[in-house]
């Protein structure tokens, strides 16, 4: 019985970390739209602690979509702050 519990916690946690994850991702795209890039920054490094997939599975565990989406995504973190840097002091 504390078996299914476990089970309900867990999946609604992965649909709030989801709905989290979209938030932060929408939000970084607004603010970046609207040229505030170091919020944009900030949020989208934000997004990536909420893992929009099942967080308790292991990284080696994970397909491989699961851990190209989150690679990506960092990819786009460190270019946003290389963008935000190259932006105040150019080269």
């Amino acid at each position: 019985m504390k078996q299914g519990s476990l089970q309900k916690i867990c999946g609604s946690s992965v649909r709030i970390n989801r709905y989290a994850y979209a938030l932060f991702i929408v939000l970084s795209i607004i603010l970046f739209a609207r040229g505030d890039y170091q919020w944009a920054f900030v949020n989208m490094g934000m997004a990536l602690v909420f893992d929009p997939f099942d967080p308790n599975v292991s990284w080696a565990d994970r397909p491989l979509y699961q851990r190209a989406w989150l690679f990506i995504h960092l990819l786009v973190v460190l270019g946003l702050l290389l963008f935000m840097l190259l932006q105040h002091h150019p080269l």
